[in-house]
Order: C-alpha cells, then sequence, then structure tokens
C-alpha cells in the first residue's frame, strides 16, 4: 500500500487510483481559488491564517476528513502547512515517476519490435 507520510505519521495515498487523482486534482483547483480570497493587505497574521486553513480544506479534501489535523495538529503553522504541501508534492511526482519508468520497462519488454530480433 501506498503512503504519504509527515511529521511521523502517514495516510494512505496512492496517486495511481483514479478516485485519489481525482480528489488530488479538485484540491488543488479549490487551493488556487482559495488562494486568490486570501487578502492582499491587512495583517500578516490574517493572511497566514487564511492560508493555512485554505492548507487544512486541502488535506482534508486530498487525505480525508481529518487529515490535515491529523498531520499537522490543532494548531496553525504557516511553516508546517507549507512543507506538508510540498512533501505531499514530491510524493506526488515520485509516485508518477514510478509508474512511468514502470511503463517504459514492460513497454520495452513486450514492444511488437522486440519480437522481430
Amino acid at each position: 500500500m501506498r503512503v504519504f507520510e509527515y511529521n511521523e505519521k502517514s495516510r494512505p495515498f496512492d496517486i495511481g487510483d483514479i478516485e485519489t487523482e481525482e480528489r488530488f486534482e479538485e484540491a488543488v483547483i479549490a487551493l488556487g481559488a482559495a488562494e486568490k480570497t486570501v487578502p492582499k493587505d491587512g495583517k500578516l497574521s490574517e493572511r497566514m491564517r487564511a492560508t493555512c486553513l485554505a492548507f487544512y480544506a486541502f488535506f482534508d479534501a486530498v487525505l480525508g476528513d481529518g487529515a490535515a489535523m491529523d498531520l499537522l495538529g490543532e494548531k496553525l503553522n504557516y511553516n508546517n502547512c507549507e512543507e506538508c504541501y510540498y512533501k505531499l508534492l514530491e510524493t506526488v511526482k515520485a509516485q508518477r515517476t514510478e509508474t512511468e519508468e514502470r511503463r517504459a520497462k514492460y513497454a520495452a519488454r513486450y514492444s511488437p519490435a522486440r519480437s522481430k530480433r
């Protein structure tokens, strides 16, 4: 089983699963929309809070209800939210790369041109 790990906790996460991919795509769009609503002026703490809340919604959408609280805790921390987000993006990239490499290996092994050698 593939997982996403952060802060010594793990959640099931397999980007090859279609439902997971759909949740991830929708959550990325929602995060982008939420980012547009973050105030551009005013107190920095208000902007940070709004961004953290958007990240919490993102993690819950992708990894399941309660995932953000499980991974990040109750206390909002902008740096932790951002770090967890980038860690998830690295996990997505690694899983996709693994899938592409596996596909290329089997394509080379079973391609019609190979049978002519």
